[in-house]
């Protein structure tokens, strides 16, 4: 094999892991769409209320946190190559504005989500919500109706 042919190969085997890579993502992005109830939220350990109506709904271009009377807004951008699987939010509370580095997965048609107690701490590595570890884990549930 030349040379040349060798670097045709790897741009073929590259452009393929790329659209890939891209299809993947797109199919998670799109698994996240939908409102979704809360099953249960664990804090330092223990269970963390969040009220008895409190819903996330999950568009394209945004994402709504509804509970207690309040209404959270954010950007949202996932990166499902990342082991494990990364999301990315850009969130407008009032005047607040800050980056929220969780994780998530979908297991058994719920989706998991960890994230810190703090904006300026780094991604959870882990799905925990251990005593001490400062992390919360979230269950949702896809709603019935949709």
């Amino acid at each position: 094999m030349s040379l040349a042919q060798c670097h045709v190969l790897v741009l073929v085997v590259a452009s393929c892991v790329v659209v890939t890579g891209t299809a993947y993502a797109e199919e998670d992005e799109s698994s996240l769409l939908g409102t979704w109830d809360y099953v249960s939220v664990t804090y330092d350990g223990k269970p963390f209320y969040v009220g008895n109506s409190a819903t996330i709904t999950i568009t394209p271009t945004e994402w709504t946190i509804r509970r207690n009377g309040e209404v959270i807004n954010s950007t949202w951008k996932v990166d499902s190559t990342k082991k494990p699987k990364w999301l990315t939010q850009a969130v407008r509370r009032g005047e607040l504005k800050f980056t929220m580095n969780s994780i998530y997965r979908f297991e058994n048609g719920r989706l998991f989500i960890c994230e810190c107690d703090h904006p300026d701490k780094p991604r959870p590595v882990r799905f925990s919500a251990s005593q001490g570890d400062g992390q919360f884990l979230i269950v949702l549930q896809r709603r019935a109706d949709e």
